[in-house]
Parts: C-alpha cells; sequence; structure tokens
C-alpha cells in the first residue's frame, strides 16, 4: 500500500502546512534527545524535523524519499528491528501503530533496542477523537492511506505500553479543530489527551 502513496503522504503534508508544523511541536515537546529511531518513518518527513536519525520502514519508496531527507533509512518491519539490544535513546512511532499486525510484539522490539530509561513516544489518531471518526468512517475504500487502519484511544495505548514494560509520564496534544474546519498553526497542550493528534511518552525501566 506505502510503496504507491509515498508521494502523496508527503503532498498531503505539503499542502496542510499548519497541521504539519502543529505535529511537529506535539513530537518536539516530548524532549526526546539523543540517538533516535522512528519506527515506520515513512518518508521521513518527521524524522527530519525532530532529530531522529534513523528511519525505519518497509516501503522502499518512503525509504527513497528519507534518504533524500539526509536520513539513515532502513528497511524492516516494527515486529523485527534489525538493531541491537540497547542501541537508541529515544524510538518514535507516529501514526504507526494503528497499522501494526502486532502491536505488542513491536513494543518488546523497541524496549529491546532501547537504552536502560530510554523514551519511547508514540503518537496516533485517536479513535474517538474528530479526526478518528472521520477516518473511520471512511471505511477501507475511502482513504489511500487510512482505509486500513485499526485507530486506538489514548488509554488503549498507554495500556498497551504499561503491559510492554514502559512507564507512561507525559502526553502532549495538538489538532484541536476538525478534518473539516478551517487549519491553524497549534502549540501542543501538555497533559491534555483531547486533540486529532495525541502523544504519548513512556519510559522503558532498567533491565534487571
Amino acid at each position: 500500500m506505502f510503496d504507491t502513496t509515498a508521494e502523496d503522504y508527503d503532498n498531503w503534508y505539503e499542502s496542510h502546512p499548519e497541521v504539519f508544523a502543529s505535529e511537529v511541536k506535539a513530537v518536539k515537546a516530548l524532549g526526546l534527545e539523543g540517538l533516535g529511531l522512528d519506527v515506520g518513518a515513512g518518508t521521513g518527513i518527521i524524522s527530519s524535523e525532530i532529530g531522529a536519525q534513523v528511519a525505519l520502514d518497509p516501503s522502499l519508496a518512503m525509504l527513497r524519499l528519507s534518504k533524500q531527507r539526509k536520513l539513515d533509512a532502513v528497511r524492516g518491519v516494527a515486529e523485527n528491528l534489525p538493531f541491537a539490544d540497547g542501541a537508541f535513546d529515544f524510538v518514535l512511532m507516529a501514526t504507526t501503530i494503528c497499522f501494526l499486525e502486532n502491536p505488542v510484539e513491536s513494543l518488546l522490539e523497541t524496549r529491546r533496542v532501547l537504552k536502560d530509561y530510554g523514551s519511547m513516544a508514540i503518537c496516533i489518531i485517536p479513535k474517538n477523537s474528530s479526526w478518528g471518526r472521520f477516518y473511520s468512517a471512511k471505511g477501507k475504500k475511502g482513504h489511500k492511506i487510512y482505509g486500513n487502519a485499526r485507530f486506538y484511544s489514548v488509554n488503549e495505548v498507554k495500556a498497551l505500553l504499561r503491559e510492554c514494560g514502559f512507564r507512561p509520564d507525559m502526553v502532549s496534544s495538538v489538532l484541536r479543530f476538525g478534518p473539516r474546519s478551517a487549519p491553524r498553526k497549534e502549540e501542543p497542550r501538555i497533559g491534555e489527551e483531547k486533540g486529532g493528534f495525541v502523544c504519548i511518552r513512556a519510559k522503558k525501566s532498567r533491565t534487571s
């Protein structure tokens, strides 16, 4: 699917600069530092803005665009990360978990490649937000990218993180306007879970 939508993915952000700028601010508000991996990075359009150096994606078409953004583009899947234990200071999944076949296995893999006390950041389109309802209503044939997505609530993501050995400690949200409203740049609200784009940061506890 993503091999045929790489250009559309980039073009959507370019034609919605207010949304893109707001989402980048929401990720940056999490304070991710050090060597970072973006899992399901797509074209690397967000990775390149928030300081992640490594972009992983199964789509070669997406990775070609990541390389143009000077990222270390690696082909792979979230359920089997081709990296050593404790290799990264942070891992980002931005609108990635909704496409994963096995989110628990994927989160366990991200935990493995994180350093002790490293940060896991998951950004979602919450299923109970106006954006989540908008994409869900279109169904499998209604949207090129999100037609096959499984949307989660913030609480469901937090529960998955805890199940996989993470401790959620921060939330950042933007897109308090709806998908049919006039877009505007927004500053992220820390600790607020309402919005069309919500990022949850969680810490990996020290391994025993």
